[in-house]
């Protein structure tokens, strides 16, 4: 049985109270026992009644069967409903016991979820600042990845100038180059690690392999 069974509020005062005092006026501070013992059979039904069996009763409590008869019906003390009695004094209290209890419990589940809640939202903020990191540190790396890299920033006309000469190239084809590439692509590229010298490279070689065919067919241009 929990611990709570065994509770409930008892009036310090209770001794003098009319009824009691024709209680005790009667039966003495046996029958005040023995009326408290009954109040405390009562707490612990699930109900807060209990069944008139008085022999059942006087055998719980050892005592005589009569007396437990006039303490539960010559006093008022209890209410009889049926076959059974309950004090009403003793309902109303544990009524009241039980509303504050719901109430505890309620405003427990709501901590409960405003704590769950919070923590939720924590682990989603957690979970939003490591994506962010993350992220940050791969602009970062790839930032770092752009900046070291010369060939990322489009040419001037003469780096190009310069890269064609060193491989023997006239400047008419590095202005050709540079009219090509600058005008059209060089913004368009810029972001994908454009490496501008290997575009020069792939045009030298279209370039030269162009000139070996007409050196070959030096007409051919004009059959086409």
């Amino acid at each position: 049985m929990p611990k709570e069974a065994f509770y409930f509020s008892h009036d310090s005062n209770s001794r003098s109270d009319e009824k009691i005092l024709k209680l005790r006026l009667k039966h003495g501070w046996e029958g005040y026992g023995i009326y408290w013992a009954l109040i405390e059979m009562l707490r612990d039904s699930s109900t807060y009644e209990l069944e008139c069996d008085l022999d059942l009763i006087a055998f719980e409590l050892r005592c005589d069967k009569d007396k437990i008869k006039s303490i539960i019906f010559d006093f008022n003390l209890f209410i009889i409903s049926g076959s059974n009695f309950f004090s009403h004094s003793l309902k109303r209290r544990m009524e009241l016991k039980e509303a504050k209890s719901e109430q505890a419990r309620d405003a427990a589940r709501t901590r409960w979820a405003k704590r769950k809640k919070s923590n939720s939202n924590a682990d989603a903020l957690q979970k939003q600042s490591n994506s962010n990191a993350i992220k940050e540190k791969k602009e970062k790396k790839e930032n770092e990845i752009h900046s070291k890299n010369p060939n990322e920033q489009p040419p001037t006309i003469e780096q190009v100038k310069a890269y064609f000469q060193q491989r023997q190239v006239s400047a008419i084809e590095a202005n050709a180059f540079f009219d090509f590439w600058g005008a059209s692509n060089w913004c368009n590229d810029l972001g994908k690690n454009v490496n501008w010298q290997q575009k020069a490279i792939s045009w030298i070689s279209r370039m030269d392999k162009k000139q070996k065919e007409q050196l070959k067919d030096p007409y051919a241009h004009l059959r086409k």
